[in-house]
């Protein structure tokens, strides 16, 4: 049972420390229960610069009346998460091709938002390119990949990524802080990223669902909630959320945890793949699949986790292929 009282004040006196960065809250347990998915998810800094008393016990609630049990929990200022490349390892391939160098493709010139920025800096910012991309639109590619289809200096560009540069600054501002809970629950994950969470857009998020409740009660929280800031974050499968609490959690110790602390990662060993092979996995490697390339991470999307092990066994070629 999760201490909402010593959270809030914990998330106080990070606030208010000039000493530490980090508040750890609950440590990582080897977890002995059973459930059927394990999660991650984040309350981003913007609901953290409000009445913090109040908006934290209501998301607690929010997410015990969906039956998720939180285990670990960890509080963050920006400065460690700038610091420790957070964000780079959390969204790896959000920011790596945000940092893709420009080329042309026919009609267009396709570039990384950073490069954008570097390229035209008198003209745009992180925040102006961030609500251009919302303003417009950006469409998903594949698994961490969006573009922006904008017209600049008579050019035709594709930016990939345009809401990143000021996502990374937002999480990466000195005194903001992030609260970063593992949890579990026997609900399926697009029931969890549709219906608790809710669509990134809280405007267009399901009416019960979180997102769209912080949004109805922002006046009260004192907090900004809208598209750019919408709250919270839950990691897109079970397999991604490993690589997210490894990031995030430590153990009692202090040591990071391990995957083979994690029964899904316990049940690929079972079945035959290779712990390298998993590492690998983890680097969200592109994999052809009927003539297709496809993000790993993305062909696991909104799966639960039995349907993750199955869907990796029945690739029987995937351990080879990923252990060259």
């Amino acid at each position: 049972m999760v201490n909402i009282n010593e959270l809030i004040k914990g998330v106080y006196r990070l606030k208010k420390s000039k000493s530490y960065n980090k508040y750890i809250h609950e440590e990582f347990r080897i977890s002995k229960d059973t459930y059927q998915n394990i999660f991650s998810i984040i309350i981003k800094p913007e609901c953290l610069n409000g009445r913090i008393e109040e908006i934290i016990p209501f998301i607690f609630n929010h997410l015990s009346n969906h039956s998720i049990k939180v285990h670990s929990i960890s509080a963050f200022k920006g400065s460690y998460i700038r610091e420790n490349y957070i964000i780079e390892q959390q969204y790896n391939t959000l920011n790596k091709y945000s940092k893709m160098k420009e080329i042309k493709s026919f009609s267009k010139h396709i570039i990384g938002s950073y490069e954008f920025l570097r390229k035209y800096k008198s003209n745009f910012n992180s925040y102006k390119l961030e609500k251009l991309a919302h303003k417009l639109g950006s469409k998903k590619v594949s698994n961490g990949i969006y573009s922006l289809n904008i017209k600049h200096d008579d050019i035709e560009y594709e930016v990939l990524n345009a809401f990143h540069p000021y996502q990374k600054q937002h999480f990466c501002l000195p005194n903001n802080i992030s609260i970063f809970m593992e949890c579990s629950s026997n609900q399926n994950m697009p029931y969890l990223a549709d219906k608790v969470i809710g669509n990134f857009d809280p405007h267009n998020a399901h009416k019960q669902s979180l997102r769209h409740s912080l949004l109805k009660k922002s006046d009260y929280f004192n907090v900004k909630i809208n598209t750019i800031y919408n709250g919270v974050h839950i990691s897109p499968s079970p397999f991604e959320a490993v690589k997210s609490i490894i990031l995030f959690s430590e153990k009692h110790n202090g040591e990071k945890p391990k995957l083979t602390d994690f029964i899904i990662i316990q049940h690929l060993l079972k079945r035959g793949f290779t712990l390298s092979c998993i590492k690998r996995m983890f680097e969200n490697p592109v994999i052809t699949l009927n003539n297709n390339n496809m993000y790993l991470f993305e062909m696991l999307e909104g799966l639960n986790t039995d349907e993750i092990i199955e869907k990796l066994c029945e690739m029987e070629w995937i351990n080879e292929y990923i252990n060259y």
